[in-house]
C-alpha cells in the first residue's frame, strides 16, 4: 500500500465536483490561520501624587509678623485722634499763663519789701519773725520759678507742679497767721473775722478751680507731654 505524496507548500489543492471536473483551490482561498488577537489597549493607570490628606489641614504657623501692622495701625489711629483734640496755648490756658505771671510779680515785690524791712526796728524786735516769713515766701518763689519754667517748656511735670504750689501758697498764707499769733502777740479771734475768712475762702476756691481744670483739661494734657 503505497502512501500519497504530499502536497508541497504553496501548490494549489484539487477538489472534485459534482460534474466530474477537477477544482483546483489556489492559496489564498483558504482562510487565514487564526492569530494572536490584539488585546485592547488600556489606559495607563494614573499615579496619585503625594499630598495631604483630605479632612486634615496642616497647622499654620503662628503669625507673629501680624502684630507689628496692628500697633501701627493703632498708633496712627491715636495720633489722628490727638491731632483733632485742642492742644497749645489758648482758650482757658491764656488765663492761667496770665495769672501765674500776676502771682510771680506779686511775690517779688513781697520778698522786695520783707528785704527792706531788714535793719529796721522791727528786724531788731522780731529777727526770727522776719527770718522766717522771708525763708517761706524764698521757698515759694522757687517753687513758682519751676512752674514757669515747667509751663513755658511745656513739660508734663507742669501739672503736679502747679498743684503742689496752690497747696503750698495756701499754708503760707495760714503759716503767716500763725507766727504772727506767735511772735506779735495777735489775738487768735481776729483769724475767725470776715476780713479773714472771705480772702482766704475766695483763695481756696480759686485755686481748686484751677487745679481741677489742669486735671481735667483736654487741652492740658495735650500741650505739656514733654
Amino acid at each position: 500500500m503505497t502512501k500519497a505524496p504530499r502536497k508541497p507548500a504553496g501548490s494549489r489543492a484539487a477538489t472534485g465536483t459534482t460534474d466530474g471536473s477537477v477544482q483546483h483551490e489556489l492559496p489564498f482561498d483558504t482562510d487565514p490561520p487564526p492569530g494572536p488577537q490584539r488585546s485592547e489597549m488600556t489606559p495607563p493607570k494614573k499615579t496619585r501624587k503625594a499630598g495631604p490628606r483630605t479632612g486634615v489641614q496642616p497647622r499654620k504657623a503662628p503669625k507673629k509678623a501680624d502684630a507689628a501692622p496692628k500697633v501701627r495701625q493703632r498708633t496712627a489711629s491715636r495720633s489722628k485722634a490727638a491731632a483733632k483734640e485742642p492742644t497749645g496755648f489758648g482758650a482757658w490756658l491764656w488765663l492761667l499763663v496770665i495769672g501765674q505771671l500776676l502771682v510771680t510779680a506779686r511775690m517779688i515785690d513781697t520778698l522786695m519789701k520783707m528785704a527792706n524791712v531788714v535793719g529796721t526796728e522791727v528786724w531788731k524786735e522780731h529777727p526770727i519773725l522776719v527770718s522766717a516769713d522771708l525763708a517761706l515766701y524764698g521757698a515759694a518763689f522757687l517753687l513758682q520759678l519751676a512752674v514757669l519754667a515747667a509751663m513755658a517748656l511745656r513739660k508734663a511735670q507742669f501739672v503736679p507742679l502747679f498743684i503742689t504750689a496752690v497747696v503750698v501758697y495756701f499754708l503760707i498764707g495760714r503759716l503767716e497767721s500763725v507766727l504772727a499769733i506767735a511772735f506779735l502777740g495777735m489775738d487768735p479771734g481776729r483769724l475767725l473775722t470776715r476780713a479773714v475768712l472771705v480772702p482766704m475762702a475766695a483763695e481756696l476756691g480759686v485755686g481748686l478751680l484751677w487745679s481741677a481744670y489742669v486735671l481735667r483739661s483736654r487741652r492740658v494734657k495735650n500741650t505739656f507731654v514733654r
